[in-house]
């Protein structure tokens, strides 16, 4: 009896087994994706507060490892405490270049829903993505004040033009400033896009009174001061 409930079990691993099998070799002619697609997170924009006590937030991108190009995913985070007013815009950067610096999710969106679906920043800010060949347009509202709105892309498209693209050089993903009007009405842009990192933003008692936009080489343009 022992040796027949044996081999009745040796039967039924082995024919799970061969199920199992079959069923795996099937997944992968159909083009079912594992379930756990490897994944590299990007760092692509921050906009850092210059008040002491509080939090830059980033949006960062998720990639494809074996094809960054390709974003499946886009996300705002917050690094609690990292400010320029305490840290340095430099120091912000870096940290949240850092994985190892803690950050809480604020918002996130899978690229099924980027047509649609905006990022939230709680009610200061709101970020628009859409897919435009091989890029992606931004539209990014905040609010500066009870009743006031900064807005790039959008409506300001013709003053203030910022996208998202893949840079084959570095292999990851870069914010591009298309056209960037200053403060005194001049395209900070010249002849070619001019690649960000992101913004650095003062805070008042009632509203945000300045706005510089930071590029790679750490130069700041004024595109807001009141």
């Amino acid at each position: 009896m022992r040796k027949l409930l044996a081999s009745c079990v040796v039967l039924i691993l082995g024919s799970c087994a061969a199920f199992a099998s079959d069923f795996s070799g099937a997944a992968a002619m159909a083009g079912v994706p594992a379930a756990h697609e490897e994944t590299v997170k990007q760092s692509v924009f921050l906009f850092c507060p210059h008040k002491e006590g509080a939090g830059a937030w980033s949006l960062y991108a998720v990639a494809d490892k074996n094809d960054p190009s390709k974003i499946l995913a886009l996300g705002l985070e917050e690094l609690s405490g990292k400010n320029s007013k305490e840290n340095t815009y430099k120091g912000v950067l870096n940290a949240q270049k850092d994985p190892s610096t803690p950050r809480s999710e604020l918002s996130h969106l899978d690229a099924r829903e980027f047509s649609g679906g905006r990022l939230q920043g709680k009610d200061l800010l709101s970020i628009k993505v859409e897919p435009v060949s091989d890029y992606f347009k931004l539209t990014i509202d905040a609010r500066v004040s009870s009743d006031g709105h900064f807005v790039v892309g959008g409506p300001e498209q013709g003053r203030r033009d910022v996208i998202l693209k893949y840079s084959s050089v570095y292999k990851t993903w870069q914010a591009k400033a298309l056209k960037l009007e200053d403060v005194a009405g001049q395209n900070a842009v010249g002849k070619y896009a001019m690649t960000l990192t992101g913004i650095v933003f003062t805070v008042g008692t009632t509203m945000v009174s300045r706005i510089c936009a930071v590029d790679e080489f750490g130069k700041a343009v004024m595109l807001m001061d009141r």
